[in-house]
């Protein structure tokens, strides 16, 4: 990895594989949505579905959700815990 002022570098073996306008937000994760795997957009997705699920439970299970949700960094690693809600549901 190559972090210059405007720009970070992701590199395997002197290539670059990847190039990022560099995030001036403090303790954020900022993420090029282009870069991630698919495994990781399809869970994305998951996020999604969750969030719509919730919804059609209800305010109260939608507003957990999305509590569960946006209390960690990523909101893809709160879709577990939401999804035990939901077995719990089932």
């Amino acid at each position: 990895m190559r972090a210059m002022a405007t720009t970070v570098e992701l590199l395997f073996r002197g290539a670059r594989l990847a190039s990022h306008a560099r995030s001036r937000a403090p303790y954020q994760h900022t993420t090029d949505k282009a870069h991630t795997p698919k495994a990781h957009r399809r869970h994305a997705a998951e996020v999604d579905g969750m969030l719509a699920w919730s919804e059609s439970v209800g305010p109260m299970t939608e507003a957990m959700v999305r509590r569960l949700i946006e209390a960690n960094p990523v909101r893809e690693q709160g879709w577990r815990s939401a999804r035990g809600l939901q077995r719990l549901g089932e």
